[in-house]
C-alpha cells in the first residue's frame, strides 16, 4: 500500500466523493473485522461502537484497539495483556499492536502476518494518480523514502504510474544517505522534492 498526495485537482468532481466512499466503507469493514478478531483472541468481546465513537474516521488501527484494552478494566483478566502491562505504557500498546495486527519481519528476515491482520482493500493506484491528473490535479508519493527503504524496485514501479513528485524531507526521516539516495532519483526523474510536517494535531503525530 502506498499513499499518493494530491494537489491542485477539483475536488468538486463527484468521481472524487464516489472513491471516498468506497474507502470509508472499506476501511469500516476491515476495522471491525480487526476487532471481531482480537475479541476472539482475548476470550472477551470488544465494544466496537464504543471504539468506533471516539475516532474522526471510520479506521479503527491497531494501535487504537491495543490501547483501548490496555486501559480498559473490564480486560483485566485477560491473561494475554498481562505481560503488556508491566511495561511501560506508551510502548505497551504499540508491542502489542505490533505482534497481532500488522505483517512484521522476524530476526531472520521472514514476514511473519499478526494473526488479526486485515488487510485493507484500496484502488488501484493507477486509477487513483489518472483521477487527479484528469481533474489536473499533481500525484506525490508520500513517504517516498520509507518506500525506497523497504523496497526499493517497487519506488520505481510507483514513479512509472505518473507520480510527479516524491515526499522526501519529514520529521520521522533521520537517514541522511536514505534522503540523498532518494533526492538523486528525483533529479534524475525530473520529479518535483517536497517536504512534509506530519502533523496530525496537538498530541498526536508531531508537533
Amino acid at each position: 500500500i502506498v499513499s499518493v498526495l494530491g494537489y491542485g485537482f477539483d475536488y468538486r468532481n463527484d468521481k472524487f466523493k464516489e472513491l471516498e466512499n468506497k474507502c470509508i466503507i472499506a476501511e469500516k469493514n476491515a476495522s471491525l473485522m480487526r476487532i471481531d478478531a482480537f475479541s476472539s483472541v482475548l476470550g472477551k468481546k470488544i465494544n466496537a461502537e464504543d471504539i468506533m465513537r471516539t475516532q474522526r474516521f471510520p479506521k479503527v488501527s491497531g494501535e487504537t484497539i491495543a490501547k483501548y484494552v490496555l486501559e480498559h478494566e473490564e480486560f483485566n483478566d485477560c491473561p494475554l495483556l498481562a505481560q503488556y502491562r508491566e511495561m511501560d505504557p506508551t510502548v505497551a500498546y504499540k508491542k502489542l499492536a505490533l505482534q497481532y495486527f500488522y505483517v512484521t519481519k522476524d530476526e531472520k528476515g521472514r514476514y511473519v502476518t499478526g494473526s488479526c491482520y486485515v488487510e485493507e482493500k484500496y484502488p488501484q493506484l493507477s486509477d487513483v494518480v489518472q483521477l487527479i491528473k484528469e481533474n489536473k490535479g499533481v500525484c506525490i508519493l508520500a513517504d517516498a523514502c520509507s518506500l525506497y527503504e523497504e523496497d526499493d524496485l517497487l519506488l520505481y514501479e510507483v514513479i512509472k504510474e505518473g507520480i510527479d513528485g516524491l515526499e522526501i524531507f519529514r520529521p520521522d526521516v533521520l537517514n541522511q544517505n536514505l534522503q540523498k539516495e532518494v533526492l538523486k532519483i528525483a533529479k534524475d526523474k525530473g520529479l518535483m522534492v517536497l517536504c512534509g510536517s506530519d502533523f496530525y494535531g496537538s498530541g498526536k503525530g508531531r508537533a
